[in-house]
């Protein structure tokens, strides 16, 4: 009876501790809209003035890839083939070659070519916008600098955004790979740290106090790191869920799959979904 006893005072306890967890989540969440085309942010965008700021994240938001290994989001069961396949790929080294190859080399798209006009008129109407992605701010196996890499294909594609602020590195956040979080040409590059850390590491280094941040990002957990710095600076933020790149949710077979990062591995070289398909 006392052995059962105790089992239940673990069993309350632990659900006191769920509870708080839940409520604490809850009482942190920060309001999210979700959409799949930006034409959705119509009313909120086109109120932006002098002192608002305009934040997009990159991938799978402004641009993705119509390859679907290059999108990145394969599922565990995918991962797991291609690990029993290519087992080397478990070295560090090996693994960044890879992935630096891939994306070096797949093709990138607009998801929706309105964007660069809907940028573009939001820079005519006095707004500050700017790029917030998780991507390193160094080198990456064979991409000497992600930011100009990332930066170069975005004004290929039609992107230009805002250069108020001079390049800037936020050696008061960590590091990760020997580099700080950095704003380069109007990309904020996190460098895989926190969103809210380094938006607000950037404002606190220009001394900025916006009237209102609107953001766009494809994940939740992005999306509340921002709400969160701008609740602690007491902005106003509208946050937005895009959902647009799961118009490209085309999948391949795993031996194709595999064939793809074969060819990758021993030439260097990227085949596209197409032309595997055809091999």
């Amino acid at each position: 009876m006392k052995r059962f006893k105790n089992h239940l005072a673990l069993i309350f306890i632990c659900a006191i501790f769920v509870g708080i967890y839940f409520l604490y989540k809850t009482l942190n969440y920060y309001p999210v809209q979700e959409i799949t085309f930006f034409t959705q942010a119509h009313e909120q965008l086109k109120r932006c003035g002098k002192n608002s700021f305009v934040l997009f994240d990159v991938d799978d938001v402004l641009i993705t890839s119509p390859d679907y290994v290059a999108r990145g989001h394969l599922p565990l069961w995918v991962r797991l083939r291609l690990l029993w396949a290519f087992p080397g790929i478990l070295k560090e080294s090996v693994a960044e070659l890879v992935y630096s190859l891939g994306w070096q080399q797949a093709p990138r798209v607009l998801i929706e070519p309105l964007v660069v006009e809907v940028i573009n008129d939001i820079k005519q109407q006095g707004a500050t916008v700017l790029g917030l992605t998780s991507m390193e701010s160094g080198s990456y196996g064979v991409i000497s600098s992600m930011p100009q890499w990332r930066a170069n294909m975005l004004k290929n594609m039609g992107i230009v955004f805002s250069q108020n602020y001079p390049n800037q590195m936020y050696t008061g956040l960590p590091l990760d790979r020997d580099k700080y979080p950095v704003l380069f040409e109007g990309i904020l590059c996190t460098n895989q740290q926190p969103k809210g850390e380094v938006l607000a590491a950037f404002l606190d280094a220009n001394n900025l106090h916006p009237a209102e941040i609107i953001f766009f990002d494809d994940s939740m957990s992005n999306l509340q790191s921002v709400g969160h710095a701008c609740s602690q600076r007491v902005i106003p933020c509208t946050l937005f869920l895009y959902r647009g790149s799961e118009r490209f949710s085309n999948t391949l077979d795993s031996a194709s799959i595999i064939r793809q990062i074969d060819i990758l591995m021993k030439e260097h070289r990227w085949v596209s979904d197409q032309e595997i398909a055809v091999l």
